[in-house]
């Protein structure tokens, strides 16, 4: 039996809407604030991981389509309930300027009109209209961009509050903020196995990006690639909720054909 070219067409579509659309998480994240659904914490961690991905294994590209130096010891983003918590009580302080957050922690904020999903893929997505001259290139131009694809990085959380009519949307990571001279990452080749992952102990290699268990282990010594190193553990944020995405997001239209047309 025949279908119609109609009938063709709707169905490719509805495949399509609900690829696009899917919850992407398979367990809760659990965490108690309200501000924001599961589904925006998915949305938000899983833009970030996708470009850190792109990254590392050498897909991202600049303003000019210049492929941004392949990275190695890429580290996978992690949900932190704690550092939602801490987002949120900046966030709804509805500040024009950038609120302060603690030692040894980043930020990206903004008060505009965008809610978090938006504003996460206008952040991730700097790097297509501006140049990141080498991995220690600490530009303000690219300055939310830098904080998401810091190596070592290994969590984040984000919240967002409604001021006046405005959006306020803030993001912490348990690694300062990436200014002038400051390693974003380190150049080389993306792990394909654990032993690749040097950078922190008990990680694991998932497409190119390195993997620690849940919650973070605590300092200790594990085998690098090339002998026995010394790795230390992330800040001590207890990272909670899932760490996959059943149906990614595609990235930025531009992003999404150069992924498959490359």
């Amino acid at each position: 039996m025949s279908c119609s070219p109609l009938f063709a067409a709707l169905l490719l579509l509805s495949t399509i809407v609900s690829f696009c659309s899917g919850d992407g998480y398979d367990t809760p994240f659990g965490c108690s604030s309200t501000t924001i659904t599961d589904d925006d914490r998915s949305s938000a961690l899983d833009s970030m991981n996708n470009i850190r991905q792109d990254v590392a294994n050498g897909r991202g590209l600049d303003v000019n389509l210049q492929a941004l130096p392949a990275a190695k010891n890429m580290y996978k983003l992690l949900w932190s309930c704690s550092l939602e918590d801490q987002a949120e009580t900046l966030a709804k302080q509805c500040s024009s300027s950038a609120p302060s957050v603690q030692s040894g922690q980043g930020y990206n904020y903004v008060l505009g009109s965008s809610n978090l999903e938006a504003q996460v893929y206008q952040w991730t997505t700097q790097i297509e209209y501006n140049k990141l001259a080498n991995p220690s290139d600490g530009s303000a131009a690219v300055k939310e961009y830098s904080n998401i694809i810091q190596a070592k990085t290994t969590q984040v959380g984000c919240a967002q509050a409604t001021c006046s009519g405005n959006m306020a949307i803030m993001c912490i990571f348990n690694q300062p903020n990436v200014v002038a001279g400051t390693q974003i990452y380190e150049q080389g080749t993306a792990c394909t196995a654990s032993t690749d992952c040097t950078t922190y102990a008990d990680a694991t290699c998932e497409d190119g990006l390195c993997v620690l268990p849940v919650p973070v282990s605590t300092e200790t010594t594990a085998a690098g690639a090339t002998g026995t190193a010394t790795t230390v553990s992330a800040p001590t944020t207890t990272a909670t909720g899932p760490t996959t995405n059943a149906n990614p997001r595609p990235g930025s239209p531009r992003r999404w054909f150069l992924q498959f047309h490359t």
